[in-house]
């Protein structure tokens, strides 16, 4: 850090305005600096040229060897360039260090010398600074690039390894079949915080992989699974809504809740307004207590599904809607004293056979003791995931594993029995779909553990499975956290994304899985 000489210049007068703004030259006058040309913070580290330390600088009297009104020589505070100077007149004036010509010269000289060498970026040995790094210890699974984690002291394997080459495959082969993603989450997943479905971050994904990676035919592609109702997302409305009151369950379907629906009058309803596509499947559960519901399309003549049998999760009925384009679908229980599971649709609009899809299946509210507890009458849950036929599975969780003050440990312990139970579905015809831990950043607010125990505990199960990856957002490209100042408006509020963030964490995953 250098200080900088003012004063002494042309331009360094004091002088009081006269009759017909006439101007004449006033010595002994105190002159202050600040930083604002107006309010600001007065600059009191200064130097008379003597090196002597002053607060405000005095112009000359005429007395001393000066002309009157000079004012004197003397240097700024450390790298300071420019000031703005109050003489007590009612405005200040800007003035600027009177040196700068040197640090030109000086500069030029340098960056010339430094274009001028051989090897203008050559480091030398002598030139680094030694420190001690841990030895990696982690399987980068088949090849691919470590990067040094300073907050954890650890080595992590990028996504560039082999752990996503089966999703890497199913994309190539989009133009012969369903490219599939499925996310499951909490609220920050189900998009809460957006004004919209469409701009969650599994929505954005869907749209940035189907712009990256165009299917022949170029089918204009369904939303995929929408869920019968909304886990308690309430930024937006949710294309669904249910009537009738009835009660829900949720140890069932992708997003482990769904409408039980009764037949009783008023039969309990769930209604599609403004389906845009071709085709949907329609999931159910079938149950031995599993009554009869029936469907159509666009006020249409009603088609009973019977729902009874051995319980199994993740039933599919093909209901063709038409032409694409908008159209509209009523599920209603039609069977007295049984109720019909239904989870929600899967959307087409000429990808049926086709294309890129990305699933929402996140809960608002959940941790991972939620989504590995289930009913011992409904333990059939992941093969709801299995339906959707996933290539790859995203799973974004912790934030209220914090905010519920769990332990880290139990929080990597619940991740590994997730996994676990999603792979004993077995998720046909990809039994062993790599598995992607999306660790966003920090959420607002004060806990008992740091999220960056969270984010390790990740990696640890990543470490040890050699089909699981981590984006660590934490890392970069990182994603600032809530908290942090700018957070860029990429929050909705402590803990929820904006559309802007929604975005944003789309577009790093897009990059993360994307083949390279």
């Amino acid at each position: 850090m250098a200080r900088h000489w003012f004063g002494q210049s042309p331009a360094d007068w004091t002088f009081t305005v006269g009759a017909a703004d006439a101007a004449t030259l006033a010595g002994g006058v105190t002159v202050k600096f600040y930083d604002q040309p107006t309010a600001g913070t007065q600059y009191t580290d200064l130097l008379d040229s003597t090196g002597a330390p002053i607060t405000q600088v005095v112009s000359a009297t005429g007395a001393t060897g000066l002309p009157k009104g000079t004012i004197p020589r003397f240097q700024g505070p450390d790298n300071i360039t420019s000031m703005w100077a109050d003489a007590g007149g009612g405005y200040r004036s800007l003035v600027m260090a009177v040196d700068l010509g040197a640090d030109v010269t000086a500069n030029t000289n340098a960056f010339n010398a430094h274009a001028g060498t051989a090897n203008a970026h050559l480091t030398k040995l002598a030139d680094l600074t030694d420190t001690s790094v841990a030895q990696p210890t982690v399987d980068v699974k088949g090849g691919g690039l470590l990067t040094y984690d300073a907050v954890q002291g650890k080595w992590r394997p990028d996504g560039s390894s082999k752990v996503l080459m089966g999703w890497h495959a199913a994309l190539a082969n989009r133009h012969y079949a369903r490219a599939n993603i499925v996310c499951i989450g909490d609220s920050i997943t189900e998009g809460h915080g957006t004004d919209s479905f469409a701009r969650t971050w599994p929505a954005r994904l869907q749209q940035l992989l189907r712009s990256r990676f165009p299917t022949d035919g170029s089918p204009k592609g369904g939303r995929g699974f929408i869920g019968a109702i909304s886990t308690g997302s309430t930024s937006f409305t949710w294309p669904a809504t249910v009537t009738g009151g009835p009660a829900n369950n949720d140890d069932w379907g992708p997003k482990r809740l769904i409408p039980m629906l009764d037949a009783a009058a008023p039969a309990d309803r769930v209604a599609y307004a403004a389906l845009q596509g071709t085709a949907v499947d329609i999931m159910w559960v079938r149950d031995v207590a599993g009554g009869n519901f029936q469907w159509r399309v666009d006020g249409g003549a009603w088609t009973t599904v019977a729902t009874g049998g051995a319980q199994q999760d993740g039933m599919l009925t093909r209901v063709t809607l038409g032409a694409s384009g908008a159209h509209s679908l009523d599920i209603e229980a039609n069977s007295a004293g049984f109720q019909a599971f239904v989870s929600g649709v899967i959307e087409y609009d000429g990808d049926e056979n086709a294309g890129i899809t990305v699933h929402d299946c996140g809960h608002f509210g959940w941790d991972t003791s939620f989504w590995i507890s289930v009913a011992t009458t409904s333990t059939t849950w992941p093969s709801a995931i299995s339906a959707l036929n996933p290539h790859l599975i995203v799973i974004m969780l912790g934030a209220n594993d914090q905010f519920l003050n769990n332990d880290p440990a139990v929080f990597q312990s619940n991740l590994v029995s997730l996994i676990s139970s999603l792979r004993g579905a077995a998720l046909a015809p990809n039994p062993f779909p790599p598995i992607l831990l999306a660790m966003h950043a920090a959420r607002g607010g004060s806990f008992t553990y740091p999220w960056s125990d969270y984010v390790g505990a990740a990696h640890n199960v990543a470490a040890a499975d050699a089909l699981v990856t981590v984006l660590d957002l934490t890392l970069g490209p990182r994603l600032p956290g809530q908290a942090e100042s700018p957070n860029h408006g990429l929050y909705f509020d402590t803990a929820h994304l904006s559309n802007k963030g929604c975005s944003y964490v789309a577009d790093r995953i897009a990059d993360f899985i994307a083949p390279r």
